[in-house]
């Protein structure tokens, strides 16, 4: 049973089938596969289609979400259980956290985590909207931290619809303006807010 479940996991790699897919229909774990599959060699051409492939599965996903009104699961028992901590940010304002905080870098980090955990609790997956990469992602501010006054509720500037996920090549080229907020809505495939593209 093993040796066909190798042979076929192989014949799947070698028609360009990703690992995940060839785990999920075998039933086994993808180390696995892993394991299985280390030595067939793929081509750059397969290789850009489960590139691509995976980039507009995880969006599309994303996206599907979205569209049918999910609702972020949670819950005590869930690792996306947002703590006392953390609801007493949300109804805070940007001036309160700032000037409960040692430093300008530590009220910032508040934010930013917080941002971090509001974007992991809507269960959106973690991918480069832009791109579709996946292994290293860090969450942008669409409208940035600094452009709101201190009266701004953290619940306002994390926001979902202020909150996206890039790589770390984008995030930077976002925030040295070599992407526009316009570029970003198109990578999305959905609109933000009139009011957070005056950037």
């Amino acid at each position: 049973m093993k040796k066909e479940l190798q042979e076929e996991a192989k014949r799947l790699r070698r028609h360009g089938a990703p690992v995940t897919l060839i785990s999920q229909n075998l039933r086994v774990s993808k180390s696995s596969v892993c394991r299985w599959v280390q030595d067939i060699e793929l081509s750059s051409a397969q290789w850009e289609i489960m590139r691509i492939g995976r980039a507009n599965n995880a969006i599309a996903s994303a996206k599907s979400r979205v569209a049918n009104g999910y609702r972020p699961r949670g819950g005590k028992g869930s690792l996306l259980w947002i703590s006392p901590e953390d609801a007493k940010c949300w109804g805070r304002t940007k001036g309160e956290i700032f000037e409960d905080s040692a430093t300008w870098q530590a009220g910032r980090s508040k934010i930013r985590i917080h941002a971090v955990k509001v974007f992991e609790h809507h269960d959106i997956p973690r991918v480069c909207i832009v791109c579709g990469y996946d292994r290293h992602i860090q969450i942008s501010h669409v409208k940035p931290v600094s452009s709101f006054p201190d009266s701004a509720l953290i619940s306002e500037i994390n926001a979902i619809e202020n909150i996206v996920s890039l790589c770390p090549n984008h995030h930077w080229e976002f925030d040295n303006g070599l992407i526009s907020i316009e570029e970003l809505r198109q990578a999305a495939g959905h609109g933000c807010p009139s009011d957070l593209m005056s950037r």
